[in-house]
């Protein structure tokens, strides 16, 4: 049965980002057996830990929590200079519909505490309820060699931007932009997301766009021993980042393009959001930012066990 006060708890409160409400909606609607998800806490729902942790004891969840971390944002642009700001803190939870489900996860914690990664994933994917396909393309993309072997840059990083566009609602990254189990379940998700939050499924599927001066920051890659995996590069996926803030927010995106940039490149774009991506159109080039710098506290890091 669907937990309705846990899916309205997700679609109003604050601390959660749309990616964090739709694995929340998807676990209350019954349609996922676990996730995880992330609370954000400041100033402003100081609240909403206390609210969010009396919902799931009140409707049975079992869940295991992390403890508070500090998270930066982007709180201004100066000259060369990327501002970061401490804004709060953020809190992991781990969900699972019942005990059996608490039981493979901490199944899933002793292997990532041995290393033992191809169990691990195996262990985690299973857990999460992720196709057996996925899982099985997921072990051998583990192995940068097989990378090499399989993809040029260009191609891998498309992959991965074609199954995000593909299936906008499943968790996991598909095997490929064909996968019928990936699809079955990116439906499946949808139809449940539709019928039970309607109002975050409006807000979620809607389109938005505006225009905006986007700096080029480092592109992604995949190292070994110190060195690209792909020393001839046929194209780029560079982290940018909007110069002005769009809804109090300098949003940072992925772009995908056979163009080189040089670090602090600023891009005349039109940038279009929907679901949890965005596309973005390159106008022009307008100019490069010399030095450009972060200025942070800290260096983000992974969630560790």
């Amino acid at each position: 049965m669907p937990k309705q006060a846990l899916i309205r708890f997700a679609e109003i409160a604050k601390g959660f980002d749309n990616f964090e409400r739709l694995k929340l909606i998807l676990f209350a609607s019954g349609v996922k057996p676990s996730t995880y998800v992330i609370l954000r806490v400041n100033p402003d729902n100081l609240s909403e830990k206390y609210r969010f942790e009396k919902r799931l004891k009140d409707l049975g969840v079992v869940f295991v929590s992390s403890r508070p971390h500090a998270y930066e944002e982007i709180d201004k642009i100066s000259k060369n200079k990327i501002i970061w700001k401490i804004k709060g803190v953020w809190i992991g939870y781990d969900l699972f519909n019942n005990k059996q489900g608490l039981k493979n996860f901490k199944d899933y914690v002793s292997a990532v505490k041995k290393h033992d990664d191809k169990k691990a994933d195996k262990l985690g994917g299973k857990l999460y309820g992720y196709p057996s396909c996925c899982i099985k393309e997921y072990l051998k993309e583990q192995n940068k060699d097989f990378i090499k072997k399989k993809y040029s840059y260009y191609t891998y990083y498309k992959k991965l931007h074609d199954v995000e566009r593909k299936f906008p609602f499943i968790i996991h990254t598909a095997c490929s932009a064909k996968c019928k189990e990936s699809s079955k379940l990116n439906t499946k998700y949808k139809n449940a997301v539709k019928k039970f939050a309607p109002h975050f499924y409006k807000k979620f599927i809607k389109k938005k766009t505006y225009s905006t001066d986007l700096i080029v920051d480092a592109p992604s890659d995949i190292f070994k021993n110190g060195k690209s995996i792909w020393p001839s590069k046929d194209g780029f996926e560079y982290t940018v980042i909007a110069k002005k803030p769009f809804e109090k927010h300098h949003y940072i995106y992925t772009h995908l393009t056979k163009k080189f940039y040089d670090f602090g490149t600023v891009l005349d774009s039109k940038v279009t959001m929907k679901y949890r991506f965005a596309d973005i159109k390159v106008k022009k080039v307008k100019k490069e930012i010399k030095n450009l710098m972060h200025v942070r506290k800290f260096f983000v890091v992974g969630r560790s066990y």
